[in-house]
């Protein structure tokens, strides 16, 4: 649709034109002097797919698959889902549309990953370097996920009647159904994979972030295009990057990243320096402009309160707490109230992306453990024997 016309003054219109009214204009030449100081600095790029870096000073960019385009990350999220698939199910049913087509379509797709699945999958094929030493573990658990599903999901084909909220969340997600050969519910394997997934993303950025050696000090990041659904990850603390990035590199000052989700987020075909070099000015030159009028601010209005960046929100909860209005911190790997609570607000919070309710305490765990991978308790996972299908005590 065509941008409506209207009558303006010319004399107001080229008032205004004189401070946003293209490249000749008073905000264009500011917004570009302040490209050309912050020229030479490390400048990041994520998106929901990818991380670019433009080292400065010449030097060669270069980029890193992220998240959808890694291999481990579709695996894992594929487990985690069924927990809301089934939910999703019982909701279908409430609402009188078909369900049962779906349910055997679900049904279908977990024997057939059932089939697929073994430890030589995720050693060989996976092959994630996060997972090293756990492929067994990994391989067992998803064994677990999906004969749980199988049983649960046969059980409501053959008596419709039970498939209820309530019934999938006593029966499924907190204790499996009565007879069953396992006592792990399903919301301990949604965070396992969704910690895995988050653990596999802040290893491989350290990484690779390693050769680089950047001035966190002074880089600029930016975090552009849509990540999950429309309304998510738009403010610091929901989005998962930065999660991941504040928890493993804390030097890095949070005014220096920007989050622009109608930015320009380029597929590239390849990771190649020449694919990424024409986009370098147009990723510096929205940062600065983002950095240029929070300068604005700090030096028109002294004396006034500043805008500063609020950390450590996460509130902690107790089973006396009945809502929240973030993700609430993690005190051990065993608070399975906070997060099971995660899991309950990346659901309803239209900010959040499910895929990220553990994936900052992920990198955290990984960052305090000085980057040992063996160190790591992945919660859901390590201290459970899913042959068994029971913890281990």
């Amino acid at each position: 649709m065509a941008r409506r016309q209207v009558d303006q003054n010319p004399a107001f219109l080229s008032l205004f034109s004189a401070y946003t009214g293209g490249p000749n204009s008073l905000g264009y030449k500011y917004r570009t002097a302040i490209t050309e100081t912050q020229a030479s600095n490390p400048m990041i790029v994520c998106t929901a797919t990818y991380i670019a870096i433009y080292p400065g000073n010449g030097q060669e960019p270069s980029m890193l698959p992220f998240r959808v385009l890694t291999k481990g990350f579709i695996e894992l999220t594929a487990i985690s889902h069924i927990g809301p698939a089934i939910a999703t199910l019982a909701q279908m049913k409430a609402h009188n549309k078909d369900w049962k087509t779906h349910a055997q379509e679900l049904l279908d797709a977990t024997r057939a990953v059932k089939g697929a699945n073994s430890e030589s999958f995720w050693k060989d094929f996976v092959a994630g370097e996060a997972f090293v030493g756990r492929e067994a573990s990994i391989a067992a658990m998803t064994n677990y996920a999906c004969d749980m599903t199988i049983h649960f999901l046969e059980t409501v084909l053959a008596d419709p009647d039970k498939l209820t909220a309530r019934f999938v969340q006593d029966t499924f997600l907190e204790t499996p159904l009565p007879g069953w050969n396992g006592t792990i519910s399903y919301n301990k394997i949604m965070i396992a994979t969704f910690f895995l997934n988050g653990l596999d993303s802040a290893y491989r950025m350290q990484n690779w972030f390693k050769q680089f050696n950047i001035d966190w000090k002074n880089a600029q990041v930016l975090i552009t295009g849509q990540v999950g659904r429309p309304s998510a990850g738009v403010t610091f603390s929901t989005n998962s990057i930065v999660g991941v990035l504040t928890q493993s590199f804390p030097e890095f000052p949070l005014e220096r990243l920007y989050i622009a989700p109608h930015g320009p987020a380029p597929e590239f075909q390849n990771g190649t320096a020449d694919s990424l070099r024409p986009y370098e000015s147009q990723f510096r030159e929205l940062w600065s402009s983002l950095l240029a009028y929070a300068e604005l601010g700090a030096e028109m209005f002294v004396g006034y309160p500043a805008f500063k960046i609020q950390e450590n929100i996460h509130p902690v909860i107790n089973s006396s707490t009945t809502a929240v209005s973030e993700l609430p911190k993690i005190t051990a790997p065993d608070d399975w109230f906070s997060m099971i609570t995660r899991l309950r607000v990346t659901l309803e919070d239209a900010r959040q992306t499910l895929s990220a309710c553990v994936t900052d305490y992920a990198a955290q765990q990984l960052y305090e453990n000085g980057f040992d991978l063996a160190k790591v308790t992945v919660t859901g996972l390590d201290g459970y024997d899913y042959v068994s299908g029971r913890a281990m005590t």
